[in-house]
């Protein structure tokens, strides 16, 4: 074979592999780019007093809403509230509201690349627990909070970035995570052979451009491993007949976790969008905040073995 030709094969090969990974490069653009949905309703809509506030999480503005608790006695527990993929703060209102309605203050906020928050190139579910971990900060500044019991609670990626935040944040005192999905690689597979791509010949390339972003491998960022250092007590909610995030991811979360202070709750004939709206979610939720963000003092009283307080 002549130079010429070694030349021209060298360069179909090169143009191959270019192709090849630009392909995966928007690939994994694709699916850290998540749709934005713009907000359609307020706290108002659902008989919610509410302000409007700004934070920032790495410089990136985020827009949300603070619903107060006005408390005769002692300040109330605050809990933030992570919306899912494509979501925005609206979503979770119909929970923010049974929130309320049992002594709570509430933060909901559209994470970045999300509702009316700032856009900030591809987004990982490291950028989603780090805006977690500034909602939290920023009821650290409140007073009108009990700035010593802070809970997050997060649904689907927001439940997966719930975890993850409440690995990094101390002030954390509780965490909810539902329907959230324990290994990042999984899901992306899924994606992947969603859209009729072969998982066996792009989930590599994908995964290299993802963990560029990250900064951190995808394991090192995955639910499954970041549970396992979580010292403060977790409730995991899943709906049986979930079948984007299968309730299987749910049960490899459980095993990771530590037992001492991990529940796992499978809501039964409910799917990945209306499980959170489920009452019998709502009295698993309310349930698990009313025994884990107790006052200090009561804590200690019923850790001693003393009889419970009645709050309200």
């Amino acid at each position: 074979m002549s130079s010429s030709n070694f030349l021209i094969m060298g360069m179909m090969i090169l143009s191959v592999a270019a192709l090849y990974l630009a392909g995966a490069w928007a690939l994994a653009r694709i699916w850290c780019k998540p749709k934005r949905l713009p907000r359609t309703n307020t706290p108002a809509d659902v008989e919610l007093p509410f302000e409007e506030v700004e934070f920032t999480s790495h410089g990136i503005p985020l827009k949300g809403w603070f619903i107060p608790f006005a408390s005769a006695t002692v300040p109330p527990p605050a809990i933030v509230l992570a919306h899912g993929w494509c979501k925005n703060a609206g979503d979770l209102l119909l929970l923010a509201r049974t929130l309320y309605q049992n002594g709570y203050a509430v933060l909901l906020y559209d994470a970045r690349g999300h509702g009316a928050s700032g856009e900030d190139g591809p987004i990982t579910i490291l950028k989603l627990a780090e805006d977690a971990v500034a909602a939290i900060q920023y009821l650290g500044t409140r007073s009108d909070v009990d700035r010593n019991r802070l809970a997050l609670l997060g649904r689907s990626i927001g439940g997966s970035a719930a975890i993850v935040a409440t690995s990094m944040e101390p002030q954390i005192r509780a965490v909810v995570s539902c329907s959230a999905f324990a290994d990042p690689k999984a899901l992306t597979r899924d994606f992947l052979t969603m859209v009729h791509v072969p998982p066996a010949l792009f989930s590599r390339p994908v995964f290299y451009f993802i963990e560029r972003w990250l900064g951190l491998t995808m394991d090192e960022v995955a639910p499954r491993t970041r549970i396992k250092s979580i010292t403060v007590p977790v409730l995991l909610i899943h709906g049986e007949a979930d079948r984007y995030i299968r309730p299987s991811n749910m049960e490899i979360l459980y095993t990771q976790a530590p037992r001492e202070h991990t529940q796992q709750r499978l809501i039964p004939k409910r799917s990945h969008s209306d499980v959170i709206r489920d009452a019998k979610c709502s009295q698993e939720i309310v349930a698990f905040f009313e025994k884990n963000l107790q006052p200090a003092d009561v804590a200690v009283a019923l850790e001693q073995g003393g009889a419970p307080v009645e709050l309200r």
